[in-house]
């Protein structure tokens, strides 16, 4: 039921989008392939083109080798055609399943849609100014997006029943106990002087930062530098900076210099692009073995990912059965099918017949 809801609104939404623009640069309704009997037509792909690689449309004018220029754009083209393709398919699919995207969840998502692209342009015109640009609506961008949405219902229906067992995280656990070890965490306390402050120059910030470490080497609390004097994050909490694993969270060479350490020991001055820095370790967790507990979400996402893949790979297979191929277009003979995975091999012409 929720199927036949999203086909009727995408009949009336965009069911005039192509047949208003068939016409359009001459791109008429030449069908290339064909997913349960429904076309996709020269410009349908020309309009996919238009929101999924926009840099297409820039080749000519990068691109001044006419040979090289049509390679490059059959290539793309083709990538394109693929794509686009086994979305359809895996739509049909869906089809058949009784999937869908109800009507009332469809304009919130609708609306949704355009308020982040308002923020993010600045208004909902400046979007539509720049889908323009690419020739596009915002409704003819929605419906990919809707078309997405519909992948994640066949996702969450048709595949849930494929939970995880708790029996198969232990075994995986079991079996790769040394890949599930936790790195190394620093528990630090950390110094820093900007060097754009505001009537600053850049030798006076290193004596300011110079001034607090010898505060520290001389005796006084960190936690009393810190909060007097530094202008890091963690000021206010005297310098004490949640445990690190050693990740990018801290600019280089802050980290290598954390590693260097022994626990208690104070750094010398650290220069970043930005700031100067010192840092004390205040204690150091080697490296351990996660417990089956610790690893069992991120075991758990692994094999879901895999199971989806896996789901995914045999439904895409049954969705391939009702792709067929134009000849004229793939230089066919007669009565021969591709087969998709002729298709995805791309050691094919896609031909464009004369206008």
């Amino acid at each position: 039921m929720r199927i036949i809801l999203l086909l009727i609104c995408l009949t009336l939404v965009f069911g005039t989008v192509y047949t208003g623009l068939a016409g359009e640069e001459g791109y008429e309704n030449r069908v290339i392939v064909r997913v349960d009997d429904e076309p996709i037509t020269e410009f349908d792909l020309t309009l996919y083109l238009r929101y999924a690689d926009p840099s297409y449309f820039n080749l000519r004018k990068i691109i001044a080798n006419p040979e090289l220029l049509t390679v490059k754009q059959e290539t793309r083209e083709l990538k394109a055609l693929q794509s686009f393709a086994q979305i359809r398919a895996m739509l049909a699919y869906a089809k058949r399943k009784k999937l869908s995207v109800p009507e009332t969840q469809r304009k919130k998502m609708f609306e949704k849609f355009l308020e982040k692209k308002a923020e993010r342009y600045g208004s909902a015109q400046k979007y539509r100014e720049h889908l323009a640009s690419r020739r596009l609506t915002d409704k003819q961008v929605f419906k990919f997006v809707l078309e997405k949405e519909l992948m994640t219902e066949l996702r969450l229906k048709e595949f849930r029943p494929m939970r995880v067992s708790p029996e198969e995280i232990r075994n995986v656990y079991g079996a790769n106990r040394e890949l599930f070890k936790a790195p190394p965490r620093y528990h630090i306390r950390h110094f820093e002087v900007k060097k754009t402050a505001e009537n600053r120059t850049l030798e006076e910030a290193r004596k300011l930062a110079e001034k607090a470490l010898d505060l520290l080497k001389a005796g006084s609390p960190f936690e009393d530098v810190a909060r007097n004097s530094s202008e890091g994050i963690s000021a206010e909490e005297g310098g004490a900076l949640e445990w690190y694993e050693g990740n990018a969270s801290l600019l280089s060479p802050v980290p290598e210099t954390v590693k260097s350490l022994e626990a208690g020991n104070l750094s010398e001055i650290i220069e970043t692009a930005d700031a100067f820095h010192f840092v004390r370790l205040e204690k150091k967790e080697p490296k351990r073995q996660l417990s089956l507990n610790e690893a069992s979400d991120r075991i758990e996402s692994h094999l879901k990912a895999r199971n989806w893949g896996w789901a995914k790979a045999v439904a895409l297979g049954k969705a391939l059965e009702v792709v067929t191929f134009e000849p004229e277009r793939f230089q066919l003979a007669p009565g021969r099918n591709l087969t998709w995975k002729e298709f995805l091999k791309g050691n094919i012409t896609l031909q464009k017949p004369e206008r």
